[in-house]
């Protein structure tokens, strides 16, 4: 078994969209396991109109997408309604991965919007293909999807994390985004191939969704790019997870409010509303481009405070500005306290290896051995382990 983790590409703030998603998603199925009339109840129908009340007040028919519908409501609701929980925590974990992403790049409303044509696209393209009238289609898959070929055209470069079970051995390794996204899609055609090929066969997977799905959100982010030039929501680089290039800094008023109200609290040693502010702050003001406002939060911890109540996230945000406006010696502090506090953390091995750089750069030797040694040993199966590895 193979399963998705992570991705090594940061999420500045909360996204709210996707999260919306799987709560809705997550009411529905608690509505059809715990609520709705289950198959027992159907079975002590007396009649046809008893039936088909009860049945009213099942999602998966009351939501669901009948095939030959044509354009209907139904073909947006269906996405939020799955067939039990495992086929909703499966579909969860992959909208999470690619949503939040994509949330964060394009915003709410984009994503939110894209989502919905999504999984119109992806269901009427299996419509379309089907040759089976009358079956009900439901889960987000299709959708899901739609964000992957649209992950795959943003986020090309960025490294997937997966986690594997092979009898009794486990593991995590790495693949990017290029490589990962068309072997699952050259899987979907397969079995796609394979399941029209089996005669009497059935498969309760909609291949087609999945297929048609992807190539949407693809052609949409392709588009998106080209019509959207120069957009730094939708053209920033996605292995970038720095914030932009140097230039006048303008923050929304919201987050240089957040900012002042971080330094007070700061200042007067709050340490609760530190640890609630101080990261959302760095995020926000990363994502807004600001680095030295970045620098200024990490600084004043620093001095002031006994301890680095910082997220793993916020510190590697800190670390990018720091690289990006060349202090080594931020860089060097922020380094130390990711270690220190979140030791095991994914966003560790990246600011390991350029921390190994700079002690090369500055001839320190000995430094820069203690700092390969420990990313070879901790995250052997990280990409920068296994450079950290041969390098040593």
């Amino acid at each position: 078994m193979i399963v998705p983790l992570g991705i090594d590409h940061k999420i500045r703030g909360l996204p709210w969209v996707t999260i919306s998603i799987i709560a809705i998603c997550t009411l529905v199925q608690i509505d059809a396991s715990y609520i709705a009339p289950s198959m027992e109840d159907l079975a002590r129908a007396t009649d046809d109109q008893q039936l088909m009340a009860m049945l009213d007040h099942l999602p998966i028919w009351r939501l669901g997408y009948e095939t030959g519908s044509g354009v209907t409501w139904r073909l947006v609701s269906c996405a939020f309604v799955h067939a039990g929980w495992w086929h909703l925590i499966g579909n969860m974990l992959f909208l999470w991965l690619a949503g939040a992403a994509l949330e964060d790049r394009w915003g709410r409303v984009r994503f939110a919007l894209f989502f919905v044509v999504g999984a119109a696209a992806a269901t009427l393209c299996y419509d379309w293909f089907s040759d089976e009238p009358g079956i009900r289609l439901v889960g987000a898959s299709g959708a899901i999807a739609a964000l992957m070929g649209a992950f795959l055209v943003c986020f090309t470069r960025t490294q997937i994390i997966f986690g594997y079970w092979w009898f009794v051995r486990a593991g995590i390794f790495r693949m990017s985004a290029a490589l990962a996204l068309p072997l699952w899609l050259g899987d979907q055609f397969l079995s796609a191939y394979l399941a029209g090929h089996d005669p009497g066969g059935f498969t309760s997977i909609a291949y087609g969704a999945h297929i048609g799905g992807f190539v949407f959100g693809a052609i949409v982010a392709v588009v998106a790019k080209l019509v959207s030039k120069g957009d730094d929501a939708l053209e920033r680089d996605d292995d970038d997870d720095a914030v932009p290039a140097a230039r006048v800094v303008r923050i929304p008023a919201a987050v240089a409010a957040r900012f002042e109200q971080c330094l007070e609290a700061i200042r007067t040693k709050e340490t609760s509303a530190v640890r609630t502010q101080a990261s959302r702050a760095i995020l926000d003001l990363a994502r807004a481009g600001d680095r030295e406002r970045v620098l200024e939060i990490f600084r004043s911890i620093a001095a002031s405070m006994a301890s680095m109540p910082l997220t793993d996230g916020a510190l590697a945000a800190a670390a990018d500005a720091a690289e990006a406006l060349h202090r080594d010696a931020d860089y060097l502090a922020i380094a130390t306290a990711l270690g220190r506090e979140h030791p095991y953390s994914l966003a560790r091995p990246k600011v390991m290896w350029r921390l190994a750089q700079l002690h090369r750069a500055a001839a320190r030797t000995e430094q820069e051995r203690a700092v390969l040694t420990e990313l070879a040993q901790r995250f052997p199966r990280d990409p920068y382990g296994q450079k950290a590895k041969s390098a040593l």
